[in-house]
């Protein structure tokens, strides 16, 4: 298991729904089942603290590092801002010879995907109070480790935000070029338009981001 930032999300498991039929066990019944969590070496502090685990029973890694599950290969991308480890991975898939098909029409047309945690949400950034010094860091991890993407590379965040944001604003809008149904994705290239990679400075960066999290 990996853990893209020390949040109660992502610490402490989550349910999507309420019946509890989407449920993320948290860090400490994974390390119970006597599964391995990894989590980013800036952050393993932090999600010690927060689920209990002592630090040493945390598999601290790197930006680059490489994880392998069956034909699929995930490269950690180290991408602070919402927290100073968090992080995404990048998901390439190896069909040959029978390997998984990734999930949904887009993902497998293009056989690699992102999981983008909470970093980047087709909905907008995280409702929060944002330090100069978060904001300053969540803009550069993404227009230096995710705008260079092409615009067909799809991602999964680590929340059903636009079903997150009907349920707090339900007179908003569905955004141009989106539908309710890809709640769960988006594309990089749907987010250089309508989403927090189209700001071409970090001044017009600040006002998406202030407008993205009063909206939510």
């Amino acid at each position: 298991a990996f853990v893209t930032s020390a949040s109660l999300r992502a610490v402490g498991g989550q349910t999507h729904d309420d019946s509890g039929t989407l449920r993320v066990p948290g860090v400490l019944e994974l390390r119970e089942e006597g599964i391995p969590v990894r989590v980013h070496s800036a952050e393993a502090a932090a999600v010690a603290a927060m689920s209990g685990v002592p630090e040493s029973d945390l598999e601290a890694v790197e930006d680059g590092a490489i994880m392998r599950a069956g034909k699929m290969e995930l490269t950690v991308l180290h991408l602070p801002g919402v927290t100073p480890g968090a992080c995404g991975l990048r998901v390439r898939y190896d069909t040959r010879e029978g390997g998984a098909e990734p999930p949904g029409r887009r993902a497998a047309e293009a056989r690699e995907l992102i999981l983008s945690g909470e970093t980047l949400l087709p909905a907008g950034g995280p409702k929060r109070e944002w330090t100069p010094n978060q904001a300053a860091a969540l803009y550069d991890s993404l227009q230096r480790r995710l705008a260079p993407f092409p615009d067909s590379t799809v991602f999964f965040p680590g929340l059903d935000t636009l079903a997150v944001s009907a349920a707090n604003n339900p007179e908003r809008p569905v955004l141009p070029g989106r539908s309710p149904t890809l709640a769960l994705s988006s594309t990089l290239g749907s987010e250089r338009r309508y989403g927090l990679l189209a700001p071409s400075s970090f001044e017009a960066f600040n006002l998406a981001l202030a407008s993205a999290a009063s909206d939510r």
